[in-house]
């Protein structure tokens, strides 16, 4: 089973700005759902 883990802190300092982009938390989720898949698949 895959498990990921945020590889950053939580961002308190800009969290509310406008400035956050999920750029990262959705390029970790597609390749923790790609491990996933092949896990299933094996």
């Amino acid at each position: 089973m895959p498990i990921g883990t945020p590889a950053h802190g939580t961002a308190y300092d800009i969290a509310g700005t406008g400035r956050v982009s999920n750029t990262a938390f959705m390029t970790a989720f597609d390749i923790i759902a790609r491990q996933a898949q092949n896990a299933i698949a094996d």
